[in-house]
């Protein structure tokens, strides 16, 4: 059995002991001594590294702010850098008392500083005078049209006044009623009745009062009415109106079905005329009849309150 030659192994040793060992060193030399004194071996270092300092140009705005020692600080600066703080102070206050309004940058004030180039503009203060009177032209007439005059309204011819005996009164209700005019010991006459088309449509007709569980109708005919479903905005209305009166018109056809419902005159609520509106056609009413007995149409107006 041969054994193996350690030359090798030994080699292999020294050969790292010698590259740890320069490393080493040269850690050391860069860490303790100048780059300028570095010499390394196989190089000849024939001049000194010196370092070159270049100098700053002198900012005027260094000085600014700084002290020299007597409690006196350096607040000015060369004329080619003027004095931002101060320029501003004074176009401030330039723009602000001037009376002529605004100036430019740069100028002193205009009242203080009476030997500037900007005293000369003071003047006078305006007058205080009122304006005169503007001219004013009615509406629809050109301002460039001369004179005008109102149109010239024509007159009427006289009517001579009637020659004739006045008629005889009557037997209707219309000839007692200007009889007892005429006469005056007569009594007075019935009042108008109600119409009963929509000849005369101001005159209400008929009327509902919804209270807590009952209705009262007025209308002189058989009828069918259902409440109107109130919302809470609707109840909260009718309390802040006080019972408040909806009118409305309505259109009633042979069979006595209400076809057409509009508001006459509103209660001043939306919330409650609606659904008066709405509930309307589902009434039923007697209908109308015409001279010869037969169901005609109709229009009537009906007022609806609540309590």
């Amino acid at each position: 059995m041969s054994r193996r030659d350690p030359s090798l192994s030994i080699a292999l040793c020294a050969s790292l002991s010698l590259h740890a060992l320069i490393l080493c060193m040269t850690a050391e030399i860069y860490a303790h001594r100048s780059a300028a004194h570095i010499r390394l071996p196989g190089f000849a270092q024939t001049t000194a590294l010196t370092p070159t300092l270049a100098e700053m140009p002198d900012d005027p705005w260094n000085r600014l702010g700084d002290s020299d020692g007597s409690g006196r600080a350096i607040d000015d600066a060369s004329g080619l850098l003027p004095l931002l703080a101060p320029q501003g102070t004074q176009e401030q206050a330039f723009l602000s008392r001037d009376p002529q309004g605004l100036g430019e940058m740069g100028d002193e004030p205009g009242l203080s500083v009476l030997s500037s180039r900007s005293a000369g503009s003071i003047q006078a203060p305006p007058s205080l005078e009122a304006p005169p009177p503007r001219q004013t032209t009615p509406f629809g007439i050109s301002p460039t049209a001369g004179d005008f005059a109102l149109p010239a309204t024509a007159k009427l011819p006289a009517v001579a006044a009637p020659t004739g005996q006045p008629a005889a009164p009557g037997n209707g209700p219309a000839g007692a009623a200007r009889a007892g005019e005429a006469g005056g010991d007569s009594p007075a006459a019935d009042p108008a009745p109600m119409a009963q088309s929509e000849s005369d449509p101001l005159t209400i007709q008929g009327s509902a009062e919804f209270r807590p569980g009952r209705i009262e109708v007025r209308i002189g005919r058989k009828h069918k009415l259902t409440r109107p479903r109130l919302s809470l905005a609707a109840r909260a209305d009718l309390m802040a109106l006080a019972s408040p009166t909806v009118v409305l018109k309505l259109t009633i056809d042979p069979s006595g079905k209400v076809v057409s419902a509009t508001v006459y005159r509103s209660s001043g609520s939306n919330e409650v005329d609606q659904p008066c509106k709405l509930a309307a056609y589902d009434w039923w009413f007697e209908p109308a009849r015409d001279a010869a007995g037969r169901p005609a149409w109709d229009v009537i107006l009906f007022s609806i309150r609540f309590f």
